[in-house]
């Protein structure tokens, strides 16, 4: 007995020595990691680095940002202030809020900071996209015309510029060109771009840098918690990498602002390696605005009026068969089908059947949900899955490209993509397959998620506000878009659509109050001040677009619904534009900004005219933010069909309607 009793309090003693012992590696560890990213700060700069914590060795804070959500950022915001540290997903990361801080980034583009996203996201979107773009390409994608042209009238007919990661002598004249060529083998000798003689492009972005972020919004918060501890620039340890978090107008402004001199784009690992070196997103300096001019005319107003018949199409046999339905949908599901149905055919024409698009639909989901993930490689890691995902995505895309390009049967309007490779060939960059395809999941990408996110915030606060759809509906009739309860045929122009004050007041306050992505990202060119602290060189910097809004001192109540916010009366977001930014600023501002609210405006015009719609819960279900802003359950909602008398169509379900709006 006496043995059993020692053999006991041994094996007690051992375990409590563990135990003791785990926790003091864990402690020494953890205070090596601190100071690990402390001796980074750049030592010619007084200023301090934010503060911050960077969280537990390699993990850094990324568990405690999962499971808090988007509290993480605001508790974090509270502590540390407007610019703190943090580290996420393998990534070191300063978080930025503020609207001058985050104009400081926007408008530091090619000075302060450069573009990055995270490496999951930059591969699925692919190297030829435009989020994966740099400098003069991005630009060229963007506006579309005339990015030699404008140089040449600039700076003559030699001019110097940076394009695919060299620096590049532009040469025009026949007397300039005459002596290049026949110079040959004593002056110059031939080169070609890397990646075309790799991949068959002119357009290569091995350079292409990322990874770091996600984010979530109203709950229990993250970002919140670090930013009431830290305030709006601390830094923390997220995706890998460590991480400065930015939030505050000036603060966000200086980063957005310094692009090519303080920062440059920056996406974690794992979204920018599944996104793609050839990527707008990814493409950073001349290839990046090279790149935007392209992009740019396939959101220009003449392709947005030839794209409105045939979203209000889509969107009207759309909620059509939602009220069709006799049980209740899942708002935030149909409404990725929505937008994916509308990119898919209406965005970029392809003729594909409805079991290939339920099988493109379920495929891109993996894609979405993997975009920002752990860039680890493994068997079954989410990382993984979306790179599969990817794969499957450009081999259907492929065929559904190469079967347009071989139709011949006529169409009554150009499509995105059409305008795309018309836009290619324009400029003399004809786009090869590879770009193509990496270009369409990029622009799929875009429109899915975030068109997704914005359309359920939209329905969920029509359904919280019913005056807010009753005063909606009546602008409607005195615009005379609806007449004796039913849209009036042919009265849906973008002209008409975009005179509705109050409408762009509604789709405004729900962007400010549900903003669909938590912000941007950048790497530090240079050490630069934010808010009283060094951000170093090399150090990523998020921007938060979600904290700005929520703490921004122009809007009042901040956490009300108040669309009159934005009316011309009061304008509490005409002090300051960086208060108010849910589709960012800088040079890499949203291209298709104008697109996405002229979804949003025909959805509110269809819904106001020709349904009536009710909760099928008790209660409103919380948001998170993963990988957007979404209810929980994906909210559950009733719909009804209206006849042209503001009737339901089935008037055996009148019992049914509680409380209908």
């Amino acid at each position: 007995m006496l043995f059993e009793s020692f053999d006991l309090v041994s094996v007690l003693a051992t375990v409590a020595a563990c135990l003791v012992s785990m926790a003091l590696l864990l402690a020494v560890s953890q205070q090596l990691w601190q100071l690990r990213w402390t001796s980074t700060r750049d030592k010619s700069c007084k200023l301090p680095i934010p503060k911050g914590s960077m969280g537990f060795p390699v993990i850094g804070e990324t568990c405690h940002w999962f499971f808090q959500g988007s509290g993480f950022h605001s508790s974090r915001r509270r502590k540390y202030g407007n610019v703190f540290k943090t580290h996420l997903l393998g990534r070191p990361l300063i978080r930025v809020t503020g609207a001058e801080n985050i104009r400081k980034v926007l408008m530091g583009e090619h000075s302060l900071v450069s573009a990055e996203w995270p490496q999951s996201t930059s591969t699925l979107l692919g190297p030829y996209s435009l989020a994966n773009s740099i400098g003069d390409i991005h630009r060229n994608k963007r506006k579309g015309s005339g990015f030699h042209s404008s140089r040449r009238r600039k700076y003559g007919n030699v001019f110097k510029t940076h394009l695919l990661g060299r620096p590049l002598i532009r040469v025009t004249g026949a007397e300039n060109i005459r002596k290049v060529l026949m110079g040959e083998h004593s002056l110059v000798s031939a080169e070609w771009p890397q990646s075309t003689s790799t991949l068959l492009g002119p357009y290569s972005l091995a350079n292409s840098i990322g990874d770091i972020h996600r984010n979530k919004r109203k709950g229990s918060g993250f970002h919140s918690s670090r930013r009431r501890k830290y305030g709006n620039v601390f830094k923390t340890h997220l995706l890998g990498r460590p991480l400065i978090r930015v939030t505050g107008a000036e603060n966000i402004r200086k980063v957005l602002m310094g692009e090519h001199s303080l920062v440059s784009a920056e996406w974690p690992q794992s979204t920018s390696t599944l996104l793609g070196p050839y990527s707008l997103a990814n493409s950073i300096g001349d290839i990046h605005r090279n790149k935007r001019k392209v992009f740019a005319k396939m959101f220009s107003h003449e392709a947005l009026e030839s794209y409105l018949p045939k979203i209000q199409q889509v969107i009207q046999d759309t909620v059509r068969v939602w009220s069709s339905k006799p049980e209740p949908i899942s708002v935030y599901r149909e409404s990725q089908r929505l937008s994916f149905h509308m990119a898919v055919r209406v965005l970029l024409g392809f003729r594909v059947s409805d079991e290939e698009m339920r099988h493109l639909f379920n495929t891109f989901q993996d894609f979405v949900n993997n975009v920002f993930s752990l860039p680890l490689d493994l068997p079954f890691s989410g990382y993984r899955k979306g790179i599969r995902a990817r794969d499957t995505l450009q081999k259907g895309i492929e065929k559904a490209i190469r079967e347009k390009l071989q139709s011949t049967q006529g169409k009554d309007y150009a499509d995105a993509l059409d305008i795309l490779i018309d836009s290619g060939k324009e400029h003399g960059n004809e786009l090869s397959m590879q770009e193509l395809k990496e270009s369409t999941i990029e622009l799929i990408f875009a429109a899915f998620a975030t068109t997704a996110s914005a359309s359920t915030s939209l329905i969920m606060q029509l359904l919280k506000h019913p005056a807010v759809l009753e005063k909606l509906r009546e602008e409607l009739r005195s615009n005379g878009i609806l007449h004796n309860g039913c849209l009036c045929e042919g009265a849906l122009r973008l002209d008409s659509l975009f005179s509705l004050k109050y409408l762009d007041c509604v789709i405004k306050e729900v962007l400010r109050l549900y903003t669909p992505v938590s912000g941007g990202y950048r790497t530090a060119l240079q050490t630069f001040e934010l808010d009283g602290f060094q951000i170093p060189k090399g150090w990523s910097v998020m921007y938060s677009i979600r904290d700005t809004h929520d703490t921004a001192s122009v809007f009042k109540d901040v956490d009300t619904f108040d669309p009159d916010r934005f009316s011309q009366e009061r304008s509490e977001d005409k002090d300051g534009r960086f208060h108010y930014l849910p589709f960012g600023g800088g040079v890499r501002t949203c291209l298709g900004k104008q697109l996405a609210k002229l979804f949003l405006r025909v959805l509110a015009v269809e819904l106001a005219s020709t349904s009536r719609f009710e909760l099928a819960t008790r209660t409103f279900p919380g948001v998170i933010t993963v990988p957007v802003v979404h209810p929980v359950d994906g909210l559950k909602v009733k719909f009804f069909g209206l006849d042209s008398n503001q009737n339901e169509i089935m008037a055996e379900t009148d019992e049914m309607l509680g409380a209908t709006v």
